[in-house]
């Protein structure tokens, strides 16, 4: 197999010398050439693994060479890390690999899809490989646009046609959970943490809460809430400095009551999000807000039974009912019903949580848009300060659904973008608990 490589007419130019639309006719062509390059870096990976294979023994070209594995002779060869060098053997394996699989080496080696994207997408669903159709994984590689969009639109795909197995997947990336102390370093330690999905939920949930005046989040009303906004603004403290500060707090009160200085006058808690008849039935899988796994009913029944459940009233084109309310702020139900139907930012490739957005009027609020819940959107505050002050639009064809218009000096024939919810496609018919 050969791959050109195209030199484009402003290659030797300075970047600063070409115009807007140069450097982004540039910029993706050449990402075309790179993804192709790396195709065939990926095949020359996979052929160095296979005369490196175990069986061969001493005869194994790795081992000739004096390296135990090909990840470690291929790290030397590229200067790279050991990760780098098993994605390529990996991805480069997939054209001798299972038939499911075949579309997404066919559009690796296109330079359509790219190798992180592809190895997430395989590694994900190899599991269920047996269950997917030759048409679930060309669509797949047609609608991935990067790395994290393979990843999610891959999870989606895993959980809606296996839901059985969430609770198998829940448990080992339970087992995979660790918090790892590295050595005092100059005064300072490094500690790792890595979080299934529930301490996930619960851990940064508490944080992103705490912090919620500088990520974004909800307008505050109270007069005491407004200082404490206010305060944590004016903070000098950098966002990671505050994250571990108030991380810290938490550790130090334990389980004394929280006399709001963290917090303020309300306390996080876990959202989960349970169709009404995987609750009824223990058939199925829930979602904790902020996170992108599903988890299994059984942790779901388990948090409501620790915290209590807010039931959440859904039309049944899964729209949260409306409140009604002639307020200009969305109070707090409503957002939690924005939050179990938007699942964070709806700005196409944002990934901000619902407790980093604010709601926004789709019918602005000056102009006469009511403060109900079918007018309302999750942004985070970039997105939302975007929208405003560089003439982004928001049309509602239908009840829930969005589209994002550009600007007409972005986009000349300001044509809509889709702005879809973040939730599971499974999580389409839902209740709140």
């Amino acid at each position: 197999m050969w791959f050109s490589f195209r030199v484009t007419t402003s290659t030797f130019l300075s970047p600063a010398a070409l115009s807007d639309a140069a450097l982004l006719e540039e910029i993706a062509d050449l990402e075309v050439e790179v993804r192709r390059l790396d195709a065939r870096r990926s095949l020359l990976a996979s052929e160095l693994a296979r005369r490196s294979r175990r069986e061969l023994g001493d005869s194994g070209l790795a081992i000739q060479r004096g390296y135990l594995t090909p990840e470690a002779m291929l790290r030397s060869l590229t200067r790279g890390s050991f990760a780098d060098a098993a994605r390529r053997i990996r991805v480069g394996a997939l054209v001798d690999g299972p038939a499911a699989f075949l579309p997404i080496a066919a559009a690796v080696a296109a330079g359509s899809l790219g190798v992180e994207a592809a190895d997430r997408i395989v590694r994900t669903l190899e599991p269920v490989a047996g269950l997917l159709s030759p048409e679930n994984i060309a669509e797949l590689a047609l609608s991935s646009t990067d790395a994290d969009d393979a990843g999610a639109l891959a999870r989606n795909l895993r959980d809606g046609i296996d839901l059985s197995g969430v609770p198998e997947r829940e448990e080992a990336l339970r087992g995979q959970r660790s918090l790892r102390r590295g050595p005092v370093s100059g005064g300072l330690r490094r500690v790792t943490l890595v979080l299934d999905p529930e301490s996930d939920a619960i851990v940064m949930g508490a944080i992103d809460h705490a912090m919620s005046p500088r990520l974004g989040g909800p307008r505050f009303t109270s007069h005491a809430d407004k200082k404490r906004a206010e305060a944590m603004l004016e903070d000098p403290r950098t966002n990671e400095q505050l994250a571990l500060d108030t991380l810290v707090d938490l550790v130090r009160l334990g389980v004394e009551k929280d006399d709001g200085r963290i917090f303020g006058s309300s306390r996080p808690a876990v959202r989960v999000t349970i169709p009404l008849a995987a609750l009824q039935t223990g058939a199925g899988a829930a979602w904790l807000e902020g996170s992108q796994e599903p988890v299994s009913i059984a942790t779901a029944r388990r948090l409501m039974c620790d915290v209590g459940a807010l039931p959440l009233v859904l039309s049944g084109a899964s729209q949260p009912l409306e409140l009604g309310l002639p307020r200009r702020l969305f109070n707090n139900a409503q957002r939690v019903a924005l939050s179990n139907r938007d699942g964070g930012c709806r700005w196409p490739g944002c990934d901000r949580p619902p407790s980093w957005c604010e709601a926004h009027h789709v019918a602005h609020h000056s102009q006469g848009g009511a403060t109900d819940v079918s007018d309302g959107i999750l942004l985070c505050r970039r997105h939302h300060l975007l929208l405003h002050n560089y003439f982004w639009d928001i049309e509602q064809p239908t009840p829930g659904e969005f589209l994002l218009v550009p600007p007409a000096r972005i986009d000349p024939t300001r044509t809509p973008r889709d702005m879809p919810s973040k939730l599971p496609p499974w999580l389409a018919e839902r209740s709140n608990a």
